[in-house]
């Protein structure tokens, strides 16, 4: 674990996501991290998924997910080697090239 004062250790569960399905299930999916690598630009969560019906738990599935994050040069190098051409960067969602 890299000691990072932001992180606590995977310890914290937040709940971001609680919906009802239309058969009347409630969804609830948490998400937590684990782990920040710096130095290789890895962010390591977990994602929690539980469905209850009438109060009770029906069901619970647990992962680990790994995120790989990539400056903007770093990523558009990767799109120009995979053979990709004519990129644009936009920003904001606006169809317009990214202001920085």
């Amino acid at each position: 674990m890299t000691d990072d004062r932001r992180l606590d250790g995977g310890k914290t569960w937040h709940y971001g996501v609680e919906r009802r399905a239309s058969d009347g299930t409630d969804l609830v999916l948490s998400s937590r991290v684990v782990d920040l690598d710096p130095l290789a630009h890895v962010i390591t969560g977990e994602m929690h998924a539980r469905r209850w019906r009438a109060g009770r738990l029906e069901a619970a599935e647990q992962y680990t997910v790994k995120e790989r994050l990539y400056s903007r040069d770093e990523l558009l190098a990767m799109l120009e080697q995979a053979g990709f051409k004519d990129i644009r960067v936009e920003g904001d969602y606006t169809h317009r090239a990214r202001s920085s």
